[in-house]
C-alpha cells in the first residue's frame, strides 16, 4: 500500500535499492507533483501556507519540474521509475495512462521507454502493485506501446518516445511528459539548440492536456539551452539544481 502512495517506497519495492542522498530531494518534489501540490519556484516567500506545504495559494502552484545534474547523479533512473509509478497510478484511478518521453535522440528515447515497458511486464513486484496487463496485439514496441484499457477505441499509445526532432505531433499525453536531456552534446550549435527551443515550444507543449505534469532533467550544457531559456521566459517552473561535488 505505501509503494502504491508513495515514489520512495515504490523505489525500494519494485527495484530493490536506496535511492542516493542527494536523490531524496528529487523523489520529495516529484511526490508533490503527483500530487497535484508542487510550487514553483517563483512562489513568494512570505507565504506561510507555502512554508507549511500546506494549502498553498493557486497562483503558486505548479505542474512542471525541472532537475537540472551533472551526469553520473541518477536523473534517468529515477525518471524512468517515475514515468512506471505514475503509469500505475493512473491505472488504479481507473484512468487511460498515455504518456510522451522525449530526449535528443530517437536512440536514448527508445532505451528509456523499453526500460519502463519491461518493468510494467516483466517485474513481479510491479504486477503486484497496479493492474498493467500489455496489449502486444495493438503493439509492444521500442517507439510506442500500449497497454489493455476499458475504451479500445482510443488512439494514443501508453508510451510514445521520440527524439527531440521525432514524430510527436499526432500524439496526446495526458498523464506524463518528460524531457530527458534534449541536447546531443556533440551538436551545441546556435541552430541547434534554437531548434530545440522552437520544438518545445511549438510542438511538445502543444501535446500535453492542461494541467498534465512536465518533468525536464537535464545537464547544462550553455547559456541559451532548453533550461536556461526557460528559466529567462517562463517564471511556473519548480527548478532543483543539484549540483556536482
Amino acid at each position: 500500500e505505501t509503494a502504491r502512495l508513495y515514489f520512495g517506497e515504490y523505489i525500494r519495492f519494485v527495484h530493490g535499492w536506496e535511492p542516493r542522498p542527494h536523490q531524496w530531494l528529487w523523489i520529495a518534489a516529484l511526490q508533490e507533483l503527483a500530487n497535484g501540490r508542487l510550487r514553483h519556484s517563483k512562489r513568494s516567500e512570505g507565504c506561510e501556507k507555502c512554508m507549511d506545504m500546506v494549502g498553498c495559494s493557486p497562483e503558486h502552484q505548479t505542474h512542471k519540474l525541472a532537475i537540472k545534474a551533472p551526469p553520473g547523479s541518477g536523473k534517468t533512473a529515477i525518471m524512468t521509475e517515475f514515468a512506471a509509478w505514475m503509469i500505475g497510478r493512473s491505472l488504479l484511478k481507473g484512468e487511460i495512462p498515455q504518456m510522451g518521453y522525449i530526449c535528443f535522440g530517437d536512440d536514448p528515447a527508445m532505451a528509456r521507454s523499453v526500460a519502463i515497458r519491461d518493468t510494467i511486464s516483466d517485474n513481479r513486484q510491479y504486477k503486484a502493485l497496479f493492474p498493467a496487463v500489455p496489449d502486444k496485439n495493438k503493439g509492444w514496441g521500442q517507439k510506442e506501446w500500449y497497454l489493455k484499457r476499458h475504451d479500445p477505441g482510443d488512439p494514443f499509445p501508453t508510451m510514445r518516445a521520440a527524439g527531440i526532432t521525432g514524430g510527436i505531433l499526432s500524439y496526446r499525453f495526458k498523464t506524463l511528459g518528460v524531457i530527458d536531456d534534449p541536447h546531443d552534446g556533440k551538436n551545441l550549435t546556435a541552430g541547434a539548440k534554437m531548434e530545440t527551443w522552437s520544438i518545445y515550444q511549438n510542438s511538445f507543449k502543444t501535446r500535453l492536456l492542461e494541467g498534465t505534469p512536465l518533468v525536464l532533467i537535464c545537464t547544462r550544457f550553455a547559456d541559451d539551452d532548453l533550461i536556461g531559456r526557460i528559466e529567462k521566459t517562463e517564471k511556473d517552473w519548480c527548478i532543483l539544481h543539484t549540483k556536482a561535488l
